[in-house]
């Protein structure tokens, strides 16, 4: 079966290809402010161009596409539109079908794809979510309960005058002494708008490095208590990590030190496969399709799609 995978949740467009066990990978990121209506635009400007450019990698034609995957949601209304719709055209211009899918059980699925194996947990953490999850029946055992982590370090980012995450860290690793914050656990809960308020009020009396690198390893910790946590209440051995914050360097070195200490298995993947991506859209269609999950076409995008509620829109044969 080749399976087509679109994702347009928010910020990345990405189209990917799923050909037996091979996957193609193409995508293209909005690099200004998140405004909807520019990120539908991008969006669907873009999509021609990625679509020939992975029907190429891949050596097929469009006509050879069996099944047309499509991130329904979570994520922000405009773009996850765009990408619902050019799915639902697909589908009625090729006469296939056409199967939505939950962003976050994607993000989880493709570690499991890559690793060959589930994880009895999954710490999931991206720009607008962090959660820990039981991964046998979706079921949220842990949350942000006001912002995700990845859109706090962006927005700090920001206040001082860098683009992103990824920048503000290189930053942090330049540090020189750790700065005492704000940190808030509630059970299996976290939140983060007082580290956040803290780190904004506090820009001018502190240096820059220090102040960065303290907001990492002070949120990522609070994030590896309420781990341990569910690790210990769920009798957990094996931890899936995914998203885009899983690509964070110190958070990687973090996790190292506590899967040791707690003997723990943590499951992981490249990279390219923890950003926003069309491959882990293609694999996860793939294998609702193939357990007899199906979508009533056509689809709608679904902006407030919860992880526990991945299997609540289909029907089945």
């Amino acid at each position: 079966m080749n399976v087509l995978g679109i994702e347009s949740t928010a910020h990345t467009l990405g189209i990917g290809i799923k050909i037996q066990d091979k996957l193609i990978n193409v995508l293209d990121t909005y690099k200004k402010e998140y405004i909807p209506r520019e990120l539908a635009e991008h969006h669907a400007k873009l999509f021609p161009e990625l679509l020939k450019n992975a029907l190429d990698l891949a050596n097929i034609y469009l006509d050879d596409i069996d099944l047309i995957a499509v991130s329904q949601g979570p994520g922000i209304g405009a773009p996850l539109s765009v990408g619902v719709g050019i799915a639902n055209y697909l589908g009625s211009k090729l006469n296939i079908p056409v199967i939505g899918v939950n962003h976050g059980y994607a993000h989880i699925k493709i570690v499991e794809y890559t690793n060959a194996r589930s994880g009895d947990l999954a710490l999931y953490i991206s720009g607008g979510n962090t959660m820990i999850i039981r991964t046998k029946d979706l079921k949220i055992i842990g949350e942000t309960l006001d912002m995700g982590i990845g859109n706090m370090l962006d927005k700090a980012a920001r206040k001082i005058g860098l683009n992103n995450a990824a920048e503000l860290e290189k930053l942090a690793l330049e540090a020189k002494e750790y700065i005492r914050l704000p940190y808030t656990v509630k059970g299996m809960n976290v939140t983060f708008a007082g580290i956040y308020t803290y780190f904004v009020n506090n820009i001018e009396y502190y240096n820059k490095e220090d102040l960065a690198y303290s907001l990492f390893h002070t949120s990522y910790s609070m994030l590896l208590e309420t781990l341990a946590r569910a690790a210990f209440a769920y009798n957990a051995k094996s931890i899936i990590i995914c998203g885009g914050v899983a690509q964070s360097v110190i958070l990687n070195k973090m996790l190292d030190k506590f899967a040791n200490q707690y003997d723990l298995l943590l499951l992981r993947t490249d990279n390219m496969y923890n950003r926003d991506n069309g491959a882990m859209i293609a694999v996860l269609g793939e294998y609702l399709y193939q357990h007899g999950y199906r979508s009533k076409y056509p689809l709608e995008a679904i902006p407030d799609y919860r992880v526990s509620d991945s299997l609540k829109y289909y029907f089945t044969l």
